[in-house]
C-alpha cells in the first residue's frame, strides 16, 4: 500500500513539476523574499530556538562520545593483540636461543597476556556493550528521530508564513471564494506548525536531560 505521494513521479507525463518539488521551490522563494526584504514574514519562537540550540549541542556531544568510545575499544583490542603477537615472537625466539628458565618465563607471560585478552573481551561484551555502546546507539537514534521532526517543523513554519503572505495578497483582490480557500490553507498550516512546535519544545529538552536514564545510571 504505497501512498499516492510515494507513487508520484518527479514529473508527470506532461512535464509538470511534482507537488512536493513545487512546495520545496515555493519555500525557497519565500525564504529568499523575506531574506532580501521583498515582503512576507518569518515566524520566530525564542523558546524553541533556545531548545533547538541546546538539542544540537547535546546531539553533537553524544556523537563525539560515541565515536570516542568506539576508538577506545578498538585501541584497547589492538593493544592486547599487539602484546600477544609480540609475546608469541619472544617465545619462539626463546625456544631457539635462550635457556629453559627464560623461555618458561616468557611462556607464562604469554599466558598472562591471553588471560588479559579474555578478561577484556568478557568485560567488553558483558559491560561495555550493554552499558555504553548500545545506549549511545539508541541515544543517537532518538536524536535522529527528533532532528527529522525539527526539519518537518521548519517546513511547516515556512508554509504557514507563505500562506499568511498569500492570504494578504488575495485579500486585496477581494475574491471571496479564493479568500475562503486561502484561509482554510492558512488555518491548516498554522494548526500543523503549532502542534509540532509545542511538541518539540517539550521533547527536545526532555531528550537532552534524559541521558542518565538512557545509560541506566
Amino acid at each position: 500500500g504505497e501512498s499516492s505521494t510515494d507513487q508520484a513521479p518527479a514529473r508527470t507525463r506532461g512535464g509538470a513539476m511534482s507537488s512536493q518539488k513545487m512546495r520545496t521551490l515555493k519555500r525557497a522563494a519565500h525564504k529568499t523574499r523575506v531574506g532580501i526584504g521583498l515582503g512576507g514574514t518569518s515566524t520566530s519562537d525564542a523558546e524553541f530556538d533556545a531548545h533547538k540550540k541546546a538539542f544540537e549541542e547535546s546531539r553533537e556531544a553524544a556523537n563525539t562520545v560515541k565515536e570516542q568510545v568506539k576508538r577506545l575499544m578498538s585501541a584497547q583490542h589492538a593493544l592486547i593483540a599487539a602484546a600477544a603477537a609480540l609475546n608469541n615472537s619472544m617465545v619462539r625466539l626463546a625456544d631457539r636461543d635462550v635457556d629453559d628458565d627464560v623461555a618458561e618465563t616468557l611462556r607464562q607471560q604469554r599466558t598472562a597476556v591471553l588471560a588479559c585478552d579474555a578478561t577484556w573481551q568478557k568485560h567488553y561484551h558483558e559491560h561495555a556493550v550493554p552499558r555504553s555502546i548500545l545506549p549511545l546507539c539508541e541515544f543517537s537514534g532518538f536524536y535522529h528521530i527528533v532532528a527529522a521532526r525539527v526539519d518537518l517543523r521548519d517546513e511547516r513554519r515556512v508554509d504557514m508564513d507563505r500562506y499568511v503572505a498569500s492570504l494578504g495578497n488575495k485579500a486585496k483582490k477581494g475574491d471571496r471564494e479564493t479568500m475562503d480557500r486561502a484561509q482554510l490553507k492558512c488555518d491548516g498550516a498554522k494548526k500543523g506548525y503549532t502542534a509540532l512546535n509545542e511538541e518539540l519544545k517539550q521533547d527536545m529538552p526532555l531528550l537532552c536531560t534524559n541521558l542518565t536514564t538512557v545509560f541506566d545510571l
